[in-house]
C-alpha cells in the first residue's frame, strides 16, 4: 500500500482490492498468535499489529467520509464487521504486549 494520503475514493478502491487477502492473512496470523507465549507470543502479537494497521487505516478513511462516497448497505456491513474483528484482534495483541 501507499504511504501518501489517500482520497476516500482511492481508499475504498484499495480496500476492496486487498480486503479478502488481508483478512485471510490476519486471521491466519491470529491463529499463530494464540500459539506460544513468552518471546514468541510478543513477536506474534507485534506481527499481528503490523498486519492490522494498513487495513484499519483504510477502513477509518472510508468510514469517516462515508457521506462523500457511495457505499452500499452490504459494503457498509462488511466494513463494520471487519472493523470489529480488527479491534478485537488488536485488543488481544495489545494485552499480550502489555503483560
Amino acid at each position: 500500500m501507499r504511504d501518501a494520503p489517500l482520497s476516500p475514493e482511492q481508499a475504498r478502491r484499495e480496500y476492496w482490492k486487498i480486503r479478502e487477502r488481508e483478512i485471510s492473512d490476519i486471521k491466519f496470523r491470529a491463529n499463530w498468535f494464540s500459539i506460544g507465549g513468552g518471546m514468541w507470543g510478543n513477536t506474534n502479537a507485534r506481527n499481528l499489529l503490523d498486519e492490522i494497521r494498513p487495513l484499519e487505516r483504510l477502513i477509518r478513511i472510508i468510514l469517516s467520509h462515508k457521506d462523500e462516497i457511495y457505499i452500499s448497505k452490504q459494503v457498509m456491513k462488511n466494513l463494520l464487521e471487519d472493523q470489529a474483528l480488527l479491534a478485537q484482534l488488536r485488543a488481544k495483541a495489545e494485552k499480550v504486549l502489555n503483560k
